[in-house]
């Protein structure tokens, strides 16, 4: 499935789940935009602890090894086929499990010898050194969004696997106005370097840095 048709199932599916409003909010913005460029150093990052009431979730490493033997369960098809496709491209991801369905995910590009570069690092205007990861596509689906824990389980339980397997340093991007998900990055010891300003249409972004 090319990224268009993926892009399209998305829309569809923002729009059954939040509304036409929200979904063209989300997708279609040609007046630009400011997101915020975030690093988190992993050497002193701790565990986060899952809650009493969030026993029965637990987080999965995805990669091209062990994907299809999880038979993961997607409730919303633009998420099944972005994994696929991310894994296509090599990247590795991490999702949130409950029971078998995947309650949220996030993805990795690595700078290692061979590994896939993602194109976002070079329109962002970043570079990656040893041991560093660029984390993107963060996504909790909205009906789990209320329950803080989630979120913070996810991106906290990738960055405590990142770090014990000798990674160094994440850099991502939030765009601002997305304020929930920029006040879990800052909770969980995120540092922010930089803005941008952002366009988007489907798939097609721009990006362009913001001098200080």
């Amino acid at each position: 499935m090319n990224s268009l048709k993926v892009y399209f199932y998305q829309f569809y599916e923002t729009i059954a789940e939040s509304g036409l409003k929200y979904a063209l909010s989300q997708m279609f913005y040609i007046r630009k935009k400011a997101a915020v460029l975030l690093e988190r150093n992993l050497e002193d990052f701790n565990p986060v602890s899952a809650k009493q009431n969030q026993q029965d979730v637990r987080l999965v490493s995805l990669g091209n090894n062990n994907f299809r033997s999880l038979g993961l369960s997607y409730p919303l098809k633009n998420r099944y086929f972005k994994a696929i496709s991310n894994l296509k491209e090599g990247y590795q991801g991490y999702c949130l499990v409950r029971g078998n369905e995947v309650i949220g995910d996030l993805w990795c590009s690595f700078a290692t010898p061979g590994a896939a570069v993602h194109p976002d690092i070079k329109l962002l205007g970043i570079s990656l050194g040893e041991k560093e990861v660029y984390g993107y596509d963060m996504y909790i689906p909205m009906k789990e969004r209320g329950n803080a824990s989630i979120a913070s389980l996810l991106l906290g339980g990738a960055l405590n696997d990142l770090k014990s397997k000798g990674y160094k340093n994440l850099k991502c991007y939030v765009m601002a106005d997305r304020l929930p998900a920029l006040w879990l990055h800052r909770v969980l010891g995120f540092k922010e370097f930089g803005r941008i300003e952002t366009q988007r249409v489907l798939s097609y972004r721009q990006f362009k840095p913001v001098n200080n």
